[in-house]
């Protein structure tokens, strides 16, 4: 396996988790955030 392949690949692997590991935060910063406004209103 060339090394630029496996660059690529892990880099590729380390972007999705980031993604996935930032839209789960900001789900729930969100859902938190529905939270509070649904008490505060």
């Amino acid at each position: 396996m060339p090394i630029l392949e496996r660059c690529q690949n892990l880099a590729a692997y380390f972007f999705k988790r980031v993604c996935r590991r930032l839209a789960w935060f900001a789900h729930g910063k969100f859902s938190i955030a529905l939270l509070f406004h649904g008490k505060c209103s």
